[in-house]
């Protein structure tokens, strides 16, 4: 599979990087907003509030770091859950079963189906799908946190979209396995 071109995020010599966050910030605020709409109600973070956590953390580590526009908003993404584990983490969440999330991986079920996940469990199981498969822990970062498609996901894994399609159902299945095994 021939690998498509596409927007580079490295600042040109005319554009600051508060330019180029100017560029992609609506696209960062939605997938701040996909994170935050599995969150409990009355969560104390709101997802802009979410998305300068992420960035402000971000800054301080690689920003000069030239990434395509797809990779920086899944490595944004990344980050955003972190911020997220943390937060529970200093909230005193730690206590299973005290910050919860709506599992909305699981697609063709209404709402009220959705499964309800510990967040620290969630995190847990990604990491360990990471160490089992690091593609299919990246498919599951790129599709469901970062809201890329099968289609985007494919160019930046340099696979095909049916292998995309394949891992992510693979992926969400043992995903679903292993939370339910943590209940």
């Amino acid at each position: 599979m021939m690998r498509q071109e596409s927007e580079t995020l490295s600042p040109p010599a005319d554009c600051d990087s508060d330019q180029l966050l100017a560029l992609i910030y609506d696209e960062l605020k939605q997938i701040a907003s996909r994170h935050m709409a599995g969150e409990q109600a009355g969560h104390t973070l709101q997802p802009t509030a979410l998305l300068h956590e992420a960035l402000l953390r971000i800054r301080q580590s690689t920003w000069n770091t030239p990434l395509e526009k797809a990779e920086f908003c899944v490595a944004a993404s990344s980050v955003m859950r972190k911020v997220l584990i943390d937060h529970a983490r200093r909230k005193g969440a730690i206590k299973r079963g005290k910050h919860l999330v709506r599992l909305a991986a699981v697609e063709n079920l209404p709402a009220a189906e959705l499964p309800i996940v510990d967040l620290l469990d969630l995190d847990a199981a990604l990491e360990k799908l990471s160490e089992l498969n690091a593609r299919h822990a990246q498919i599951v970062q790129m599709r469901f946190f970062a809201g890329l498609t099968v289609s985007e996901t494919a160019v930046l894994l340099g696979v095909s979209e049916a292998t995309v399609k394949n891992d992510w159902r693979m992926a969400r299945a043992w995903l679903l396995s292993r939370l339910r095994e943590s209940r």
